[in-house]
C-alpha cells in the first residue's frame, strides 16, 4: 500500500472495497501511516474485547431508545479517517471532526463530505473558548500543535459547547489525539468525561517530557471507575456500567 507520488501535499482519490465512498490521501508518509493505523491495522476496532464492546453497543442503543442523540467527538481529526471509521459503525450518531491545521482540514472536509452524520470543524479543542496558534517543529502533517495565543488565527471549541448544540445530545465516544494540548483540554470544564462511555486517547509523554500530558488525562478519568485497554498507540478508557449518568 505504500505508494508515493511527487507532491506530498497533493491529495489523490482512492477507492477501497471496505468503504462506501472514495478516500482522499496525500503522498506524505503521515497520511499513509494514519490510513494503515485505522483501516489496515484496525487500531480503533475494540470488538476483540467482547464485554467492553457489548457495553458500548448497549449504551448506544439505550441512547437511541430514550430519544437521545449519540455524539462522538474526534479531537485532532487530521484528515478524517477516524471520524469516518466511527461514523460507519455508529451511523445514527453525530460525529464532530475537529482539526485546526488548514491543509489537513481541506483533506478532512473532502473525506467526510459524503457522510451526513459527520460535521467538520476548522478549530482546536480546549477547555475554554480562546484563540490558538499553530506550531509544527517537525513539519509532519500529524504533528501540528496548538498553543494558546490571544492573537492566534485558530478558534477553539469546547466539548460542553458541542454537546449543547443539540438539546438531547449524549456523549458516547470522545477521541483525543491533540499532540500535547491534553494538559489544557483536561485542566477544567471536563465534566463531560464522567458522562462519556468511552474515551479514546494517545498519551504524548514520550514527545513532551515532563509536561504531564498523560497525568492530565488520567487525573480526570480516574475520578470514576473505568477499565483501560491498550491497542497499539491507543488507550481505550471504558466507563464501568452504571457509573455514569444516563
Amino acid at each position: 500500500m505504500r505508494r508515493r507520488w511527487t507532491a506530498e501535499t497533493e491529495a489523490r482519490r482512492i477507492t477501497l472495497s471496505i468503504l462506501p465512498h472514495p478516500l482522499w490521501i496525500r503522498g506524505s508518509a503521515s497520511d499513509f501511516e494514519a490510513f494503515e493505523q485505522i483501516f489496515v491495522h484496525d487500531e480503533y476496532d475494540f470488538s476483540q474485547w467482547a464485554a467492553h464492546h457489548a457495553e458500548i453497543e448497549r449504551a448506544y442503543a439505550k441512547m437511541l431508545e430514550r430519544g437521545k442523540a449519540p455524539v462522538i467527538i474526534d479531537c485532532g481529526a487530521n484528515t478524517g479517517y477516524a471520524s469516518i471509521w466511527f461514523a460507519l459503525r455508529y451511523p445514527r450518531a453525530t460525529v464532530y471532526a475537529i482539526e485546526p491545521e488548514p491543509e489537513n482540514f481541506t483533506v478532512l472536509r473532502r473525506n467526510v463530505s459524503p457522510y451526513a452524520n459527520v460535521i467538520p470543524l476548522a478549530a482546536g479543542v480546549s477547555d475554554c473558548v480562546t484563540r490558538l496558534s499553530l506550531v509544527n517543529p517537525g513539519g509532519q502533517a500529524w504533528a501540528c500543535q496548538t498553543i494558546e495565543d490571544d492573537h492566534g488565527c485558530v478558534p477553539s471549541v469546547t466539548i460542553p459547547d458541542l454537546l449543547a448544540r443539540h438539546p438531547d445530545a449524549a456523549p458516547l465516544i470522545v477521541k483525543v489525539d491533540i499532540e500535547g494540548y491534553e494538559t489544557s483540554l483536561f485542566r477544567s470544564n471536563a465534566e463531560w468525561a464522567a458522562q462519556t462511555s468511552l474515551v479514546v486517547f494517545e498519551m504524548h509523554d514520550w514527545l513532551f517530557q515532563w509536561r504531564g500530558t498523560g497525568d492530565a488525562i488520567l487525573r480526570c478519568l480516574t475520578q470514576q471507575p473505568r477499565d483501560y485497554l491498550i491497542r497499539g498507540e491507543t488507550v481505550f478508557s471504558f466507563a464501568h456500567p452504571g457509573s455514569r449518568a444516563e
